[in-house]
């Protein structure tokens, strides 16, 4: 419970947590050198647990503006209440007269759990194999050739639960119904071992239950090969002058840490509550949070009224890749006078299917957008139903109806990046074994995280930017600019 600028009272739901995991490794290698040879080969097998007790997640987080709205801590005004003459001046009973509940802001790190917690047993596996041959092709040429292969396990959890929502299977139900009553659970996914008759009251229907146990439609690739080229090249016959060179692929293991929001925390069995503005007018410190059965929310739009289930949840990327990063360098080195040695050499790398936190995929669309339409159009709908940009009809103007526009944040592999530099080192050696040098980088890298621009909900002018559109989000990156 926090009093802006004054004090907070009570623990942080992390307090609450018991995290313990196991590592298990195998791993050998093996090297032979024959003539002109040295041959190395090894192989990797390893085998990660993390468990996780997350009791705390249900702790409340409540703030107020102001010392007096802690004191008073009552809920505000329904917008019924307000068309019959609720104010400040004439205040509803047990109101506080306000469209504004005194609690500005509940739920922000909290979820409503089963009395045990958010418990989770998550397991992956992984394994590597490697062969790599130095050649002495001459006295001043030695090429070195290798190739890995990687496999690199996504996480699944032991009791089924690593829920998620697949934006594909969304709108395979264009138009949801207009209540709750008549909505659809159609883009809900859960592992193939899921047990849905643990929760026979909640609607299971459109639930689409998958033929993995991880959350992603696709398992984890096979096919992770990563060759390995360089060489070390004498082109005189004066040892002061050398080239190298070197190319590589670079698997990248993301691990537990991109599930840590995504899929720990999905319905039916963890709900996160996040309220604030009007939309908690309800709220009062006797009662701050809704009453919220652990379930799934079925999703609905009514155009008529503008009203929606605008649900909001962290999401998985539905089709998921490893993360794969070329690296390259040219290099030279220069002996120009005894003891001193220059060397100038380039470096880039490039990386594709990054890792990209919290990407909004929601954002409200904007009437007049660059294909030069005057109206958005609900998915398979033909004839335009929002014509004017509002914040009250964001809700209808995004990709995925009966999600908030800001309520679809995506844990995914949608990143790119690239990295080009000149390097240039003076290194001068001393006797007794002291050195001394300078260096010089130039540098500059671009990534789709340039530009987290979207559009709002109340914008009159057009977005450039759409998250869903990463060649529009590439660009220089924020370490090369104030």
């Amino acid at each position: 419970m926090t009093v802006s600028g004054l004090f907070t009272i009570g623990s942080v739901p992390q307090d609450e947590s018991k995290i313990w995991g196991n590592n298990f490794q195998v791993a050998d290698q093996i090297s032979w050198t024959h003539g002109k040879h040295t041959v190395r080969t090894g192989f990797e097998i390893a085998w990660n647990q993390k468990n996780w007790n997350f009791l705390g997640l249900a702790i409340g987080n409540i703030t107020f503006d102001s010392f007096p709205d802690f004191l008073l801590g009552l809920p505000g005004c329904s917008s019924a209440q307000i068309l019959a003459g609720c104010s400040a001046t004439t205040p509803a009973p047990g109101t506080n007269g306000t469209a504004f509940s005194n609690i500005f802001n509940t739920g922000t790190f909290s979820s409503v759990t089963p009395p045990t917690g958010i418990i989770h047993a998550f397991r992956a596996r992984g394994g590597s194999a490697f062969v790599q041959d130095d050649f002495k092709v001459t006295q001043r040429l030695t090429v070195n050739l290798g190739l890995r292969w990687e496999y690199d396990g996504f996480v699944w959890d032991k009791y089924g639960e690593v829920n998620d929502i697949w934006p594909a299977e969304i709108n395979t139900v264009p138009i949801p119904g207009t209540t709750p009553a008549t909505g659809t659970l159609a883009g809900f996914v859960v592992p193939s071992n899921f047990i849905l008759a643990n929760w026979p009251t909640p609607p299971v229907g459109g639930i689409y239950q998958n033929t993995h146990r991880v959350p992603t439609q696709n398992n984890p690739q096979l096919d992770n090969f990563a060759p390995r080229v360089g060489l070390a090249w004498q082109p005189t016959k004066s040892d002061r002058f050398v080239v190298r060179a070197g190319f590589g692929f670079f698997y990248d293991y993301t691990g537990f840490g991109l599930y840590d929001i995504s899929v720990t925390q999905a319905e039916p069995y963890a709900i996160t509550i996040v309220e604030n503005g009007t939309a908690n007018y309800f709220s009062s410190e006797a009662q701050p949070y809704a009453p919220t059965p652990l379930e799934w929310t079925p999703r609905w739009v009514n155009f008529a009224t503008g009203a929606s289930s605008n649900i909001a949840d962290y999401i998985m990327q539905q089709k998921y890749v490893t993360p794969l990063t070329y690296e390259y360098n040219l290099n030279t080195q220069y002996e120009f006078l005894p003891n001193w040695v220059l060397e100038v050499g380039y470096v880039g790398s490039r990386g594709i299917h990054q890792s990209v936190t919290s990407q909004q995929i929601n954002g409200a669309q904007l009437v007049g957008n660059p294909l030069g339409t005057n109206t958005i159009n609900a998915p398979g709908i033909t004839a335009g139903l929002v014509t004017t940009n509002t914040a009250a009809n964001a809700s209808l103007r995004v990709p995925y109806l009966g999600f908030a526009p800001t309520g679809l944040n995506q844990e995914g592999v949608d990143g790119y990046d690239k990295f080009n530099s000149l390097q240039v080192t003076v290194r001068k050696q001393m006797s007794h074994g002291l050195s001394m040098q300078a260096a010089y980088t130039w540098s500059r890298a671009f990534t789709t995280g340039a530009s987290t621009t979207t559009a709002t909900a109340t914008a009159t002018t057009l977005s450039s930017n759409d998250p869903n559109n990463a060649a529009q989000q590439y660009g220089l990156s924020g370490g090369y600019y104030p």
